[in-house]
């Protein structure tokens, strides 16, 4: 009943989670691509990223019987969405959940949450300590950062890069990642920054790759920690 019309992928709308006739509709569009051979899932824009205030969430199967406006469950929303996933695999499927939303307690559906589309800059690295260690006493162990960053940039920092997959190859998840988009989208003044090591200088991607091997020479001890 609602369309978003500012979106950045152009028009979309909402799959209100705290229904279950909605549940039961998105169950539907994943046992289809889980029939393709999706085993795993990215739950991105979870917050949801896009949620104005007027547009309102029906809470009756929670036994309420007015409508809740956006401001007031934007919260619990990825929450919901997580559980609904978990519950749902529980009944048909393995799981296993890249999430970039939560809620106290998000931990028990089985996530995996990365600290969200971090600035590619010295100050976006340095947030990344207190965030990793903050989620993991908080209970959720599992948490790790775009390594290398996210968000565009005005410059290629071979330095930025190095010391982030240094910092990555000791968390719980490995993943660079960050945008790479074509020079015709690029918004002006910004670059496009490679995520994957192959598409550094030699000199990053000799100390690089040692990193990355340390990584795998890790997996027996970390997977048996795990």
């Amino acid at each position: 009943p609602y369309t978003l019309t500012d979106f950045y992928f152009g028009y979309g709308g909402i799959v209100d989670v705290f229904r279950k006739d909605a549940q039961q509709w998105f169950r539907k569009v994943y046992r289809e691509q889980i029939k393709n051979g999706v085993s795993g899932w990215w739950t991105d824009l979870g917050e949801p990223e896009k949620h104005p205030s007027d547009l309102y969430h029906n809470l009756k199967d929670f036994g309420f019987k007015r409508l809740f406006k956006a401001d007031e469950i934007h919260n619990i929303f990825g929450h919901y969405w997580n559980k609904m996933l978990y519950e749902h695999y529980q009944q048909e499927h393995p799981d296993t959940s890249l999430n970039r939303s939560g809620y106290a307690g998000s931990p028990r559906y089985s996530i995996f949450p990365w600290t969200g589309d971090v600035s590619r800059s010295w100050n976006g690295l340095k947030a990344q300590l207190p965030i990793l260690l903050g989620m993991s006493v908080s209970g959720i162990p599992y948490i790790h950062s775009d390594a290398g960053g996210f968000a565009m940039t005005d410059k290629k920092d071979p330095e930025l890069y190095t010391r982030w997959l240094q910092l990555s190859a000791f968390s719980p998840v490995f993943r660079p990642h960050g945008t790479a988009l074509e020079a015709d989208l690029q918004p002006s003044g910004t670059l496009s920054v490679e995520s994957e090591p192959v598409f550094w200088p030699d000199s990053t991607k000799a100390i690089v790759k040692n990193l990355i091997q340390l990584r795998y020479d890790l997996t027996p001890y970390n997977y048996t920690l795990a």
